[in-house]
Order: C-alpha cells, then structure tokens, then sequence
C-alpha cells in the first residue's frame, strides 16, 4: 500500500466521521416537535384546539349564522321573545366568550412561542454542528491540498484514465 492509498483512507475515514457528525442532529428536529407538544398537559391542548378553530372561517361563518338567527328569532317573537331588543342577554354572553376566548388565545400564543423558541434553539444547535463539520471538511481539503503539493503530482488530468 502506497502513501496514496494511505492517503485515501485516511481522506475517507475523515469524511465519513464528518457526514456522520452532521447526521445525528438531522433528524432530531421532529423529535423536539414532538417533544415540545407531548410536555403540553390537557389545558393547553384544548387551548391549541380552540384557537386553532376560532381563527377560521368554519368559525366565524358559523357565529355569524347563530347571531342572525338569535337575533332574528328575538326580533320575530317581539313581545315573547327571551331576550328583546336590544339584546342585553346576548351582550352578557358575548362579552364572556370574548373574556374566556382571549385567555384561551393567550394560552396558545404563548405556547407557541415556546415551541418557536426551541425550534431556533435547535436550528441554532445544528447550525454549530454544521459549522464544525465544514470547518473538518475544509481542513482535510487543506491537508489533501498540502499532500498533493508535497508529493510533486504533476500529471495533467488528460493523461489520466
């Protein structure tokens, strides 16, 4: 075996440790995902569900509807109604879904922020291990440089099978 072949080696076994640094913390990204929602407990859950459902168009389609009809059906009963013109029951119900649903929302900014946050932490972990990675790869590029140099190659790449 030849210093070249020396070489090679000792070029593959360099790279295969720098790829397989790199790959250990690829696929942790989906586990700090999972991670993150499994620490939730049942009130926070619940709090991801509702905000997840009162920001869409299901729901405000839907409470528009029931306001029409709530208020409709009052205003057609006139004198029987539940609750008459202008509507103070239905002023007291809104305002206290509008208490419970803002606290709710709170509850899920707040966890996602959390999640945003440990999801830049790893980024920010895999973009350190990248960065040692690429520093070993351009250091054994270097030291391959050093070696060729040092070895008087000269051969032309036409020359070469």
């Amino acid at each position: 075996m030849g210093a070249a072949d020396l070489l090679l080696v000792k070029v593959d076994l360099k790279l295969l440790y720098c790829v397989s640094s790199l790959d250990l913390h690829l696929p942790s990204l989906a586990g700090a995902r999972r991670a993150s929602q499994d620490d939730a407990g049942i009130g926070n859950h619940i709090a991801d569900e509702v905000a997840r459902f009162g920001g869409s168009w299901t729901f405000i389609i839907t409470f528009g509807l029931i306001l029409v009809t709530y208020t409709s059906i009052n205003i057609w009963l006139r004198q029987k109604a539940w609750d008459p013109y202008p509507f103070i029951l239905l002023n007291l119900i809104l305002s206290c879904l509008a208490a419970l649903q803002g606290s709710i929302l709170l509850i899920a900014a707040r966890r996602a922020d959390q999640i945003s946050s440990e999801l830049a932490m790893h980024d920010y972990q895999t973009n350190l291990d990248a960065d040692q990675v690429i520093k070993s790869v351009h250091q054994l590029v270097t030291e391959i440089h050093t070696s060729v140099a040092a070895g008087g190659n000269t051969a032309s790449p036409a020359s070469t099978p």
